[in-house]
């Protein structure tokens, strides 16, 4: 019997353990409870203000122990969970102005994982919205975000902006047209930069007359605030269109304040074996490499026929070196010619100028010449042995004239057909090059500020082509009976080109020749003249 009862308890026990725990279907709870994830509580979304970096704690409701990670999510980078606190944080405190969101609206998306010990997760797909605080703004602008000006005015324009309790300074930021404005740090006075606008030659980037600038405004807490600026220029309809281009030289030459001047030098070539500049056609044939003397190339252009252009002529001095390119090298290889020209040749080329006189003696057996093989002019003996070179040109002729104002007081003189303004002023001392830029760059006479150096090609619009007298008396580029004047224009890197006037006053007989090569930019012994000039198509 106490056998027996032992196997009944045995069996007892056994069954007991066996059914303990048990749900009526037979499932084990605690396997059940193994399966079930984490159950988020916290929301979906939340909006912070700009300049914080703490966001929110994320909750999940399982009893077992919880950890928090954020998983791959397209602006999951941006924030950073405490594992076990589910405490969520911005890496770098987010800005407003300046969202790093993907989507750059200020709206980040992010996925976060809740995990349990047994392994169980869950994801929470989560949004944070940063707002904006009015309070770390930067400065608002009052003042407008435009402003039309007629040409041949120069820019008055305050920028103002404000905020409060803090002093605001004014800066240039970027725009396409930055470098034609300065801005004073202090008052927010905008102006152009040492150049006065033309309607007819707009220099703005895109050539439309519309500069477009960014303005920047900053108090003294670093809080910035930009605009968008345009200055419109209008065209005056009482304003006198110039009938005679000053190309470009080729060269970085009389620059002003980092702005070039003159006209761009736009050279076409054309289908027929021509190229075009401006208002005058070209001749590019191979007869360039020919030699003949000036009556033969006179005769030669008058005669031709060529890509169905009848109307050539020997080109003057002024039209000739409209194709001069001061950037060339001048050898065999790269004659001091633009590149368009599919036959170039750097040997001494014809004009049609003939010398009037020399001296106190009448010449009329030379003839003046282009030489390509350092861009400089000189006059040659019409029959000149094995001859010279010629291209011939068509268009309008670059004629003499007598077309200047001299101002008011005297002060400086107005050339009428280029644009250009000159200084009336004779008794400048002689200097070297560098201290006649710098007089000129540091010039303040009528109120302009804008005075430089003329460059080589500006200089030669006062030269006659066929009259044997200055163009304007008592005005040439030297105003010395005999002299030397400098240009902007440099030769190489201790030469800049000058201009050698020999001038018989009393007989009227006028020689004006470019040089360079005598002498240097730094000669303290023979300084030249200078004469400065503004104005042109900045």
């Amino acid at each position: 019997m106490k056998y027996i009862k032992i196997v009944i308890l045995t069996f007892t026990v056994m069954n007991l353990l066996s059914g303990c725990g048990s749900d009526t279907d037979g499932t084990d709870l605690q396997s059940k409870k193994d399966t079930i994830d984490p159950t988020f509580t916290s929301p979906r979304e939340k909006s912070i203000t700009e300049g914080k970096s703490r966001v929110i704690t994320i909750k999940a409701n399982d009893e077992n122990n919880i950890t928090y990670s954020i998983t791959n999510s397209e602006d999951g980078d941006k924030f950073s969970i405490d594992a076990n606190s589910g405490d969520l944080s911005f890496v770098s405190v987010p800005d407003f102005e300046n969202p790093t969101d993907k989507n750059k609206d200020g709206a980040y998306q992010l996925l976060i994982e809740a995990k349990d010990l047994s392994g169980n997760s869950a994801l929470l797909s989560f949004k944070v919205i940063v707002t904006d605080d009015t309070s770390d703004n930067g400065p608002t602008f009052i003042s407008s975000n435009s402003k039309e000006i007629q040409e041949n005015l120069p820019l008055e324009f305050t920028v103002l902006a404000q905020t409060e309790n803090s002093q605001i300074t004014y800066a240039l930021s970027g725009g396409v047209d930055q470098n034609r404005f300065e801005i004073d740090a202090n008052s927010g006075e905008l102006s152009f930069l040492n150049f006065i606008p033309d309607f007819e030659h707009g220099s703005d980037a895109d050539k439309n007359n519309t500069y477009e600038i960014i303005i920047q405004a900053s108090d003294d807490h670093n809080r910035t605030s930009f605009q968008n600026f345009t200055a419109v220029v209008t065209d005056d309809a009482n304003d006198l269109i110039y009938i005679r281009k000053v190309y470009k030289t080729g060269v970085d030459d009389g620059i002003v304040s980092g702005s070039a001047f003159g006209d761009d030098r736009n050279f076409i070539a054309n289908a027929n074996g021509t190229v075009s500049v401006g208002d005058r056609t070209w001749e590019d044939s191979n007869h360039v490499n020919t030699n003949i003397d000036f009556f033969d190339a006179r005769d030669y252009c008058t005669g031709l026929n060529y890509g169905d252009i009848g109307t050539w002529r020997l080109p003057n001095r002024h039209e000739l070196f409209e194709i001069v390119n001061y950037g060339k090298s001048g050898t065999a290889e790269e004659p001091t010619i633009d590149d368009v020209f599919n036959h170039k040749n750097n040997g001494i080329f014809w004009t049609s100028q003939e010398l009037v006189g020399y001296g106190n003696t009448v010449d009329d057996t030379r003839a003046f010449v282009v030489r390509f093989f350092d861009a400089l002019t000189t006059n040659i003996t019409k029959t000149e042995s094995g001859g010279l070179r010629v291209r011939c040109v068509s268009g309008p002729t670059i004629e003499d004239h007598q077309n200047f104002t001299l101002s008011g007081d005297s002060k400086t003189v107005t050339d009428n057909s280029t644009g250009l303004v000159w200084e009336n002023d004779i008794t400048n001392l002689p200097l070297n090059w560098h201290d006649a830029k710098a007089r000129c760059e540091a010039l303040v006479l009528d109120d302009k500020n804008d005075w430089r150096l003329p460059n080589i090609n500006e200089i030669r619009t006062n030269i006659p082509n066929y009259s044997n007298e200055i163009l304007f008396e008592h005005l040439s580029p030297i105003g010395y009976d005999t002299g030397h004047g400098w240009s902007s224009t440099l030769a190489d890197t201790n030469h800049a080109r000058y201009y050698e006037n020999y001038w018989d006053q009393e007989n009227n007989r006028d020689i004006l020749s470019v040089m360079y090569h005598e002498y240097t930019i730094d000669n303290e012994i023979n300084n030249f003249f200078n004469r400065c000039i503004r104005g042109g198509h900045l």
